[in-house]
């Protein structure tokens, strides 16, 4: 009887070993720990960011006043909106996943050297991410800290635009279209002025439709890149320029100079360069305008009539079909 309680006992025993052995392998894996990438005093405290990546550079730097601008577009403003909030809300979300390798052959063949993001701080010091390909799992980029010898996985997809023209504000100005009171063109064979009766009351006459699709156009302008004052294209477009002054109801006036270069092939679009002032003389606008020409989309500048001749021709009306023939009229008998 003792043998057989013994025996049973040792059986019990066995057997709830097998299942907290059996629990203890299905359990899962810890999941990694988690960190921020970058630490959240890194990104607050940043001034100036560096991007390196595609064989060109851009900086993002703050100026005196606070606002971020392009530094090798001539200091104008950065695209905050589009370009810079979006990577840094991808830079606050990023995480550290943890180690992903530190076999030197493998770091080797991840790509962390062909891209780079320097955060700066007030103080000078910076931090830098070398920001690799896609990890085998998808989830996000191989990062290494710079100076380090391992690379971390992360979550980060963010992606780095190392052009500087793809970092500037594209929009110069913005105003309501029905604000304009009057376009006053300064073409080559003269100059010819149309202003609104009352405001938000169309434009009258035949140039009414020609002149409404300018007033859309014109209320405001984006841009898509800047060259140095001195350029010599930009030299060149302007000697033979067209001019657009655009009067408001509040008594400010925006003054476009447009100048065009032809390209030698007739299937690449033209290059357009434009200035732009305002009236009143300490506006941002004059500012930008001191600090760089820029370049617009050519089909702005197709809606720019040529000349006073050009003009009345686009404000023709489209000529009548002509009357059919009795032969178009009548249908031939079979």
């Amino acid at each position: 009887m003792r043998h057989k309680t013994l025996l049973l006992s040792t059986l019990v025993v066995g057997i709830v070993a097998l299942i907290l052995l059996q629990l203890k392998s299905s359990s899962p894996a810890p999941a990694p720990t988690k960190t921020a990438l970058i630490p959240a005093d890194v990104l607050s405290h940043a001034q100036r960011l560096e991007i390196k990546a595609n064989n060109k550079s851009a900086t993002i730097e703050k100026n005196p006043a606070g606002e971020w601008t392009v530094k090798e577009k001539f200091g104008l403003p950065a695209d905050v909106e589009n370009r810079l909030r979006p990577l840094i809300q991808s830079l606050q979300n990023a995480e550290n996943l943890g180690v992903l390798t530190t076999n030197p052959k493998r770091l080797g063949k991840l790509g962390l050297e062909d891209s780079t993001l320097t955060l700066i701080s007030n103080e000078g010091k910076p931090f830098v991410l070398e920001i690799g390909k896609t990890t085998d799992d998808g989830v996000g980029s191989a990062i290494r800290l710079q100076g380090e010898n391992v690379a971390l996985r992360s979550n980060f997809t963010g992606y780095l635009e190392s052009d500087p023209s793809s970092w500037i504000n594209p929009l110069l100005y913005s105003r309501n279209d029905l604000e304009i009171k009057s376009l006053t063109f300064i073409l080559s064979d003269g100059q010819a002025t149309f202003t609104r009766t009352e405001p938000k009351v169309p434009f009258k006459g035949k140039e009414a439709m020609l002149l409404e699709d300018l007033s859309r156009t014109l209320s405001s302008l984006r841009i898509s890149d800047a060259v140095e004052k001195n350029n010599p294209e930009a030299q060149t477009a302007f000697k033979q320029s067209r001019e657009v002054k655009i009067e408001f109801w509040d008594g400010t006036i925006i003054h476009t100079i447009w100048g065009t270069i032809e390209p030698p092939d007739k299937n690449q679009l033209p290059k357009v360069f434009v200035r732009a002032t305002h009236s009143i003389a300490n506006h941002p606008l004059n500012q930008l305008n001191e600090k760089a020409d820029f370049i617009s989309a050519s089909w702005v500048a197709d809606q720019i009539p040529t000349s006073l001749a050009d003009l009345k021709k686009r404000s023709e009306p489209p000529p009548e079909p002509s009357a059919p023939t009795e032969l178009e009229a009548v249908p031939l008998q079979k």
